[in-house]
């Protein structure tokens, strides 16, 4: 291996699995089967998984801003609205959405009843990652002064719904305001230098402001699927329990639920 672990720093490591063809995601950006390899490794340290490729590491970035959620990229069959109105609209029983909301607001709770948090703490929140809009949208629904920073083209209609968009890559977008609660939900594992991210969400939260993550599980590698989409080209990590617990410690945060 040649690229250092995020948790340990070691870059030897155990491959797992490797492809030899580009995925739908490097295709749309040129990626071809010249000289193409990637790899996931487990890394000798810690055991997080990573992917090492001969692409070159820049080249997803455009994705993000361009393709990753526009309806003419042919991986999406409707708009970003479109999709938000639908998710929006999915009854509360059956809506990620809503289990994903309500076991947040239920741990703030038992967080502050523990005094573990601050009874004071405020409801201004920030959804990185998040251009669907339908988590940010459904918390303001809950009564949080919620915005959303993405790189994406596309997700500016979501000002409409009540919710402040960011249109830029966090740490490289001035934020207007502290935040008391940062939601990365299945963003971790695309970014190169996560421990970094978690250094400048530090600097951006209120003094007892809380990161909440979603993160594809390591345990995929337990059921031999290669296909699985936790493999696609734009995931670089898949954390473990102990990996993200442990990245999270060595960047000053403190688990809580």
């Amino acid at each position: 291996g040649t690229i250092p672990c995020s948790v340990c720093m070691k870059t030897n490591g155990r491959i797992i699995c490797s492809f030899d063809n580009p995925d739908p995601f490097e295709k749309l950006v040129g990626v071809t089967e010249d000289n193409y390899w990637r790899h996931w490794l487990a890394c000798e340290g810690c055991s997080l998984l990573r992917s090492e490729f001969s692409r070159d590491p820049e080249v997803l970035h455009t994705i993000y801003e361009e393709k990753y959620r526009s309806v003419g990229s042919g991986l999406r069959q409707h708009t970003v609205e479109e999709l938000f109105l639908t998710i929006s609209n999915i009854p509360k029983q059956e809506s990620e959405t809503h289990f994903r909301v309500d076991w947040l607001l239920n741990s703030l709770g038992i967080l502050k009843k523990s005094r573990l948090i601050s009874d004071k703490l405020s409801s201004r929140l920030l959804d990185v990652g998040g251009a669907s809009g339908v988590f940010a949208h459904a918390m303001m629904n809950h009564g949080f002064e919620a915005d959303v920073l993405d790189p994406s083209q596309d997700g500016d209609f979501i000002r409409k719904y009540g919710v402040g968009y960011y249109q830029g890559y966090f740490g490289q977008t001035p934020l207007e305001k502290q935040y008391d609660i940062m939601s990365f939900l299945y963003v971790l594992e695309h970014l190169a230098e996560p421990g970094a991210m978690l250094d400048i969400a530090k600097r951006n939260l209120s003094p007892d402001g809380l990161v909440f993550f979603e993160l594809p599980d390591a345990t995929v590698v337990d059921f031999g699927n290669t296909e699985h989409d936790a493999y696609n080209a734009c995931h670089l990590w898949l954390f473990g329990s102990a990996q993200i617990t442990e990245l999270l410690t060595k960047h000053g945060f403190s688990v809580l639920a």
